[in-house]
């Protein structure tokens, strides 16, 4: 087992944050720079300008989300431990992308479409708030030398 001191358990660390974090905001940019698609495919109320405010509006669930991330992931890291915790966080945000990847447009299954992207878009907004502070939290740590991060913990 690698020292959790070491600099290769630090760069492995920074690393596998880093790649979390790339993968929470990825979907956030896709999603933005498909705007236009998404109000044909899921909000087709006629208007394309109505259609972009409505998956905007769906795109601001998301932020609603974070606060209930963070207590929840939160709460997570303090029982199990932040990787526990990073780890959960990550498998819930893939697990919406990958549904609102295979989710069926309002030809199809109707008004359940948009309400379904609500959701995911709900989820990717808890996943988010939970998995950033713990990212930054887990290279932060990461940082210390060993004697602070006894203070460091304690005080979190």
């Amino acid at each position: 087992m690698v020292p959790k001191s070491s600099p290769s358990f630090q760069l492995r660390n920074k690393l596998s944050a880093g790649f979390a974090c790339t993968l929470k905001w990825y979907d956030f940019v896709v999603y933005t720079n498909l705007g236009l698609l998404m109000g044909e495919l899921f909000f087709p109320v006629g208007d394309p300008l109505l259609s972009l405010i409505y998956v905007y509006g769906a795109f601001a669930i998301g932020f609603l989300g974070r606060p209930l991330g963070g207590v929840v992931f939160g709460m997570i890291g303090e029982a199990y431990g932040r990787k526990m915790a990073l780890l959960a966080s990550v498998s819930l945000m893939s697990v919406a992308s990958l549904a609102i990847g295979f989710l069926p447009d309002f030809s199809v299954v109707g008004w359940y479409a948009p309400a379904a992207i609500i959701l995911f878009r709900f989820l990717q907004g808890v996943s988010t708030g939970g998995g950033n502070i713990l990212v930054l939290c887990s290279i932060w740590l990461s940082w210390l030398p060993k004697v602070r991060r006894r203070i460091t913990i304690a005080g979190a």
